[in-house]
């Protein structure tokens, strides 16, 4: 029967009935540029201070701060207080610009990430590769925290994008041994030929069978393509349809949300067959010797007769049959991305959302022939006791933390990568030094982030004051292609290193533009220095400033538009 406010650094209890003052005891005059945080958690009302500018170069870390203050909510006392310092988040970074929230025994702050103080013992929790959005926060209701999108670039190796709901720890699965996860129909044991009976569809420089193109992901046809493009046929196949793949005179293509894999006649368009699998698919298929491996998020890689849509044999790459809802579907807790990898006749996929989540990434290698379990490595950068890795220091502040997310594999030949996490051809888990084509957030990421892109590279700097660092340094756009010795894109001229500069969204001069550039790159990491390019004058086309900071173009013409793809 009492409300409560908190105006000028004081905290007042009124009786709801007849509005007399109860009580009033100091309290932070406001959250980091929001209200004060006076919350309800534990039967006591909490002045949760979580102002101010925390971070400075060489913050003792293990020094006390500050203190959350519990009142006893009818006398005003003092009943208990929580101490607060870095190690605790404080001083790692400013709490996020919006309120902390309680639920019921719990404080629940987002200084780094998200930070769960125990009320009752003030013990805390921290996971940072978890963040809610500016000025709402997140929601702690259902048993669940939901996450809504937010636009920070800090622990981008690590923290999930899009909205979520995350739920306690999951005990960790023990995953069923790998003679159970394959199983086999009468059609493996079949060979594959063409339509003709004779032999297996060829692919040839001409053909296009996987993501991108190849293993790399570059987007390079070698064979030579007419100029006079026109319409030759147009086929209706289902929604979402993902991007195409095509070998001779077969084009393969996948239905997202209806979870299908459709053959076309490349002269007709017209309809050879379809196959629906367990869960959607939300890339393209990969041709190999006669079949089509594709992933899918019941946590399933697909292996089909190319010529007739047969299921040849399924891999369970999910540790256990275990499902959650995404985008209105059932589907595994560790799905898997529909274009499969295969490099040597050694099919690669991983299953999962992120090393935090669920156990972690489980990446395989398969015979692409038999599936056939060759390897497993998971990626699961939790300790024992759920416990997340130390979070990396840098010149700015502590903005990056270990981890790995989902994504379609690709590899250079040598060495395979997900996202900036590299593997030898054994699928070991190796030094992150190797030059590749990447997106950080993802190749099926399709929201085209402004604080991200996609990049030549080793690795990406996090944070708001590094995300723009390795972009204005290494070849860098919203889309890139990779020749044997030049890098083609579309994006922005260069990335205003936010914040401390004026428009640290969009600065003057920042322009969109077609570029060649060649592939080459360099070191980066959160101390490196860049050349940011002169400022253009008013009337400057891009041609005129071709040397964009440290970056070698070739050539630069805007264009007016957006390019969502590119080949060449």
């Amino acid at each position: 029967n009492l409300v409560f406010t908190a105006i000028g650094g004081t905290l007042t209890a009124y009786d709801s009935a007849d509005g007399r003052k109860q009580w009033s005891a100091p309290c932070a005059e406001s959250g980091y540029k929001t209200p004060p945080g006076i919350l309800v958690a534990g039967g006591l009302i909490w002045d949760v201070d979580t102002g101010g500018e925390p971070y400075r170069p060489g913050t003792d870390l293990t020094k006390i701060n500050r203190y959350f203050t519990g009142y006893d909510p009818h006398t005003g006392n003092v009943v208990k207080r929580l101490p607060v310092s870095g190690e605790h988040g404080y001083a790692i970074m400013h709490h996020r610009c919006h309120v902390p929230r309680a639920s019921a025994d719990w404080i629940i702050t987002s200084f780094p990430g998200i930070e769960f103080f125990d009320v009752n013992t003030g013990s805390v929790t921290h996971d940072s590769w978890l963040r809610g959005a500016c000025l709402y926060g997140f929601l702690p209701a259902n048993g669940l925290i939901y996450l809504p999108p937010n636009p920070c670039a800090c622990y981008i190796r690590a923290r999930p994008t899009g909205f979520w709901a995350a739920a306690g720890v999951r005990t960790r699965p023990h995953p069923l041994p790998a003679e159970e996860r394959l199983e086999l129909t009468a059609q493996s044991l079949t060979p594959t030929k063409n339509p003709s009976g004779s032999h297996r569809l060829q692919v040839t420089d001409a053909d296009w069978p996987t993501y991108r193109g190849d293993a790399a992901r570059s987007g390079w046809l070698s064979a030579p393509v007419s100029p006079d493009l026109r319409p030759l046929w147009t086929a209706t196949i289902g929604p979402g349809a993902t991007q195409a793949v095509a070998v001779a005179d077969r084009v393969f293509v996948a239905t997202k949300d209806d979870c299908t894999v459709h053959a076309l006649d490349a002269d007709t368009g017209a309809r050879l067959w379809q196959t629906t699998l367990g869960g959607r698919i939300d890339s393209p298929p990969t041709y190999y010797a006669g079949t089509l491996l594709v992933g899918s998020h019941d946590g399933y890689v697909y292996c089909l007769d190319a010529e007739t849509g047969h299921l040849r044999w399924r891999f369970c790459a999910a540790p256990i049959d275990e499902r959650c809802v995404a985008y209105d579907q059932v589907e595994s807790v560790w799905p898997v991305h529909g274009s499969i990898l295969v490099d040597d006749d050694v099919a690669w996929c991983c299953a999962g959302r992120s090393s935090y989540l669920d156990g972690g990434l489980w990446v395989y290698r398969l015979d692409a022939a038999t599936g056939k379990q060759l390897s497993c490595t998971r990626i699961d950068t939790l300790g024992p006791k759920n416990e997340q890795p130390p979070i990396e220091p840098t010149i700015f502040a502590r903005l990056e933390i270990d981890g790995a997310r989902n994504d379609i594999l690709s590899s250079n030949g040598t060495h395979v990568f997900l996202r900036h996490w590299t593997f030898d051809r054994d699928g070991r888990s190796v030094s992150q030094t190797v030059p590749h084509l990447m997106s950080p957030t993802g190749f099926t990421d399709d929201s085209w982030f402004r604080r991200t892109y996609w990049i030549y590279g080793a690795t990406y700097v996090s944070g708001a004051q590094g995300w723009a660092r390795a972009g204005n340094v290494c070849p860098s756009g919203r889309i890139l292609c990779l020749t044997d010795d030049r890098i083609y894109g579309f994006g922005r001229d260069w990335y205003p290193p936010s914040p401390g500069v004026q428009h640290q969204m969009y600065l003057a001069g920042e322009h969109e533009r077609l570029f060649s550039m060649p592939k080459q790159t360099r070191d980066v990491t959160p101390e490196t220095e860049i050349v940011l390019p002169k400022k253009r004058k008013r009337g400057e086309t891009s041609s005129e400033n071709a040397t964009t900071g440290e970056k070698d173009v070739l050539w630069t013409q805007e264009t007016g538009f957006q390019v969502k793809a590119l080949l060449v």
